[in-house]
This record gives structure tokens, C-alpha cells and sequence, in this order.
């Protein structure tokens, strides 16, 4: 249940309606995920997209979804670009790792 609604909030138009109804029920506004969280999602659909089609195949069905992962990120086509070009769990594991120590440290445009 957490991983699907803290997905959601890296999709602007289903996070606009879920501000919204949790502002309505509750009075509250729901943040965003950080680049930590972001990259704990991205490792855990990962790992299901291998495991349901395999290695290859995941890791090629994965390059869609980085960009929405990592949306907002000032200069980070080079780190997008090292993971749709990954052949290995292992590299791109080594690549989020490597993102998680560079951009940690900076944050994230709240509007995307």
C-alpha cells in the first residue's frame, strides 16, 4: 500500500487530486517524496520488473519510467543515460547508489 501511494505522488495529476481529497478529509497536504524515497522506489520496481521478466528485459522495460522517477533534477542526463544504457542489476544499482551521494544533497523542484 505505501509503495503505491508514494508512487503516485511522482505523477503530478494523480498528486493534485490526492492533495485534494486529503486536504478535504483530513486538512492536511500530502508531500512530496524525496530523492531518497524516490530512489528506494525505484530499487524495489526494479527488482520486481526482473524478477516478473527477467533480467534483460526488465532493465529495458525500466527506461521508460526514469524519467518520472527523476523528474526535476537539474543536470541529470547523465545519470538517466547510464541507467537506460545498463546491461546489469548490479550497474544500476552502482548507478542509483551514485545518484543518491550526488543529489542528496540538493533539492528537488517542488512543482514537478
Amino acid at each position: 500500500m505505501v509503495f503505491n501511494i508514494r508512487w503516485r505522488h511522482l505523477n503530478t495529476h494523480v498528486d493534485e487530486k490526492s492533495n485534494i481529497k486529503a486536504y478535504i478529509k483530513k486538512g492536511e497536504t500530502i508531500s512530496k517524496p524525496d530523492l531518497v524515497e524516490r530512489i528506494k522506489v525505484v530499487k524495489k520496481h526494479l527488482e520486481f520488473s526482473i524478477k516478473w521478466k527477467g533480467e534483460k528485459l526488465g532493465l529495458i522495460e525500466m527506461r521508460r519510467h526514469y524519467t518520472n522517477y527523476f523528474r526535476a533534477i537539474e543536470n541529470f542526463k547523465e545519470y538517466r543515460m547510464k541507467l537506460i544504457l545498463s546491461e546489469s542489476l548490479d550497474y544500476s544499482l552502482n548507478v542509483l547508489e551514485e545518484i543518491s551521494q550526488v543529489f542528496s544533497s540538493r533539492e528537488i523542484n517542488a512543482s514537478a
